[in-house]
């Protein structure tokens, strides 16, 4: 026997089938998609291999600060998701301390590569060095929100 129903109806049903799944102990959570297994220094290598790449891409630019401005992106990149992530981790302290870790060591690792790829210093670069500080400022800034995006989720709804 085949039972037909309408569209509506059998979207009832999936969101009823897939809210009822995830229930547990009567808190409903949402997961998305093994958020949790990409731990930061998957991220950091992720996009430092990336910013390697785009450093080694540009080498031997005509100006030289090409090759500052591809490490800057691949920090930004960082920058942005990882704070992101962060906010549906379980323990965000340890996440985020292991995070600004990662971040460090990164500008260093770029900062290594860059100087010996390019021609001309960090220090000659006055808004290289600015954007360097705009970036850091946006990661401590957005893993703030991150952090408060943490706490109101907990009190509201269990999110994961």
């Amino acid at each position: 026997m085949r039972l037909i129903l309408d569209n509506q109806t059998n979207v009832n049903i999936l969101c009823y089938y897939t809210i009822t799944q995830m229930t547990d102990k009567n808190k409903t959570q949402i997961s998305f998609f093994g958020i949790k297994k990409f731990e930061p220094w998957k991220q950091g290598l992720f996009t430092l291999a990336l910013g390697a790449v785009l450093v080694l891409a540009k080498k031997g630019s005509a100006t030289g600060e090409d090759e500052w401005m591809m490490a800057a992106i691949a920090l930004t990149l960082f920058s942005w998701l990882n704070p992101i992530m962060g906010a549906f981790k379980e323990n965000f302290g340890k996440y985020f301390l292991q995070s600004l870790l990662i971040f460090i060591a990164m500008g260093a690792c770029f900062y290594f590569l860059v100087s010996a790829a390019s021609s001309i210093s960090f220090a000659e670069l006055g808004p290289i060095r600015f954007m360097a500080v705009a970036i850091t400022w946006f990661f401590v800034l957005l893993s703030g929100f991150a952090f408060g995006f943490k706490l109101l989720k907990n009190k509201t709804l269990d999110v994961e």
